[in-house]
């Protein structure tokens, strides 16, 4: 069994994980009724050392997508320096 590249985030780690990482990191929020993106991990391991990906779900973590403003899913967000990079 291989672990998984991903993690998963939440609103009392957010900062700690996201905002004061080293180097970019792409959110990927979703909830249970769209699931997770089959080619993240893909992604993950492609950018290995370059990117951090991590997921929250905001069926349990609504304040983090309410700060940035995410009111669907599933939405990706690129972070880097310290805030949200468009």
């Amino acid at each position: 069994m291989t672990r998984s590249l991903i993690k998963e985030v939440s609103d009392a780690n957010f900062d700690r994980q996201v905002l004061q990482a080293l180097g970019p990191v792409l959110v990927y929020y979703w909830n249970n009724s769209c699931g997770h993106l089959p080619y993240l991990e893909q992604m993950a391991e492609d950018y290995l050392g370059r990117l951090t990906i991590v997921t929250l779900n905001v069926d349990d973590h609504c304040v983090t997508p309410a700060r940035y403003g995410v009111h669907e899913v599933p939405t990706l967000m690129l972070f880097k320096d310290h805030r949200r990079h468009l």
